[in-house]
């Protein structure tokens, strides 16, 4: 992931990270940096090594969030007004089916009319430019932005390329075709999903648009997809395909349904504000119901054990709610820890001690000389099934050790 510091330091306040700090805090919040690039202008890029249970780093506010929880500065989300709808209602412009909410847990779709594309702002330029993007209009550069922002890629199709004026969400059929944006020609497999008009396939879902629908400097309509889908088709029709994009490298590491709205409602306002165009009234949406946010109690006690040092009740709540956890004490000794929707890889007690050690700094963990293990008899359970086996082999039998990582097929003759 590259992160651009001016880029950062825009969600920071106060907002005046330097790369050498930026570097310090990442590297021990566990993301290494592998490089780092001075541009001509000064300004520093780094190279970001990101974890795949980490996609929420994947993204300049995420590595925000982790540099104000090591420095103590203040996130500082983006904000913006929501613009009019003015452009009628959403309805009679476009007609939305999603056929596969089980891979596709929320579809949205917005239109916009009297669009104008042309060049991108200067600010928007240098952004995208100095992570190694090639600006292209400014209604293709608000999805790249959005990619690296907030970590929520999006798609746009020209509007009056769509026929029925209708997408629909499905799998290809066997042998459909489809023309990409890097102009190749794909042969799809009913296990590939697609996003399609009311005759042919327009994208190849989370992984890369349809030339056929693709926006140019003729496009005055455009519909702006956001949505989220699930991890393992995506990234097996990338890989089958070799196709590597931004998008498929984060929707295989989950985007969640429930933050879809807000960055929905941003890449929006941006488009009305760049490309001068009218949004149409409401938000098309189809898939799952959104799920409850997951809640994890932590013993504060056990967090101290596992962790090897004295980390008091409310310090661990502290440092949990930098990053966004919700905490609550419902009795002495307890934190009731809800869970943000972009930390999927939260689940367990284990995994919240996990981040308080990693919050307080792993430096902070003391070094012991020796290990303080005591030597205890095995188990009665473990006694027991050595004494049956040595039985056993003494009566003639065999022991077998099974492989579990093996095929149905190679363990069934034992």
């Amino acid at each position: 992931m590259n992160c651009f510091i001016p880029w950062l330091n825009r969600y920071l306040s106060p907002g005046d990270v330097t790369p050498e700090e930026a570097d310090r805090l990442l590297t021990a919040a566990g993301f290494p940096i592998e490089d780092e690039t001075a541009l001509d202008s000064g300004a520093v890029v780094l190279d970001v090594e990101i974890t795949s249970n980490r996609g929420d780093c994947l993204s300049h506010l995420g590595l925000a969030r982790e540099v104000a929880a090591g420095s103590g500065r203040r996130l500082v989300a983006p904000e913006w007004a929501d613009p009019p709808r003015t452009a009628g209602p959403i309805a009679k412009a476009l007609t939305l089916r999603n056929e596969t909410p089980e891979v596709c847990p929320r579809f949205t779709a917005q239109v916009l009319k009297g669009v104008k594309v042309g060049p991108s702002p200067a600010w928007l330029v240098e952004l995208l430019e100095a992570i190694g993007q090639r600006p292209i209009n400014n209604v293709v550069d608000v999805t790249n932005f959005l990619t690296f922002e907030l970590g929520h890629p999006c798609h746009v199709f020209d509007l009056d390329k769509l026929a029925g004026q209708s997408l629909i969400i499905r799998w290809a059929h066997k042998g459909e075709k489809l023309r990409t944006l890097d102009g190749k020609d794909r042969t799809l497999l009913p296990t590939e999903l697609v996003v399609a008009d009311a005759e042919r396939a327009q994208s190849l879902a989370g992984v890369i648009g349809g030339a056929e629908s693709e926006v140019d400097d003729s496009t005055t309509g455009v519909v702006l997809e956001m949505a989220t889908w699930d991890p393992v088709t995506i990234r097996n029709a990338a890989r089958r395909m070799a196709i590597r994009t931004d998008a498929a490298h984060r929707f295989e590491r989950t985007v969640d349904p429930r933050e879809i709205d807000f960055a929905a409602r941003r890449a929006a306002a941006l488009l009305v504000e760049l490309t001068g165009g009218e949004l149409c009234e409401g938000m098309l949406s189809e898939g799952q119901e959104p799920a409850p946010r997951t809640v994890v109690e932590l013993r504060t006690s056990r967090a101290r054990e596992i962790i090897g040092t004295e980390i008091p009740d409310a310090e661990q709540a502290d440092l949990l709610s930098r990053i966004e956890i919700g905490v609550e004490t419902p009795s002495p000794g307890r934190l009731r820890c809800e869970i943000p929707p972009f930390r999927h890889d939260l689940s367990r007690e284990i995994d919240l001690i996990e981040e308080v050690a990693r919050l307080k700094g792993f430096d902070a963990i003391p070094i012991l000389d020796r290990m303080p293990i005591v030597a205890r008899h095995p188990q009665e359970s473990e006694r027991a099934v050595t004494a049956i086996g040595t039985i056993l082999s003494g009566l003639g039998f065999y022991e077998t050790v099974t492989i579990s990582f093996v095929s149905k097929q190679a363990a069934g003759p034992f």
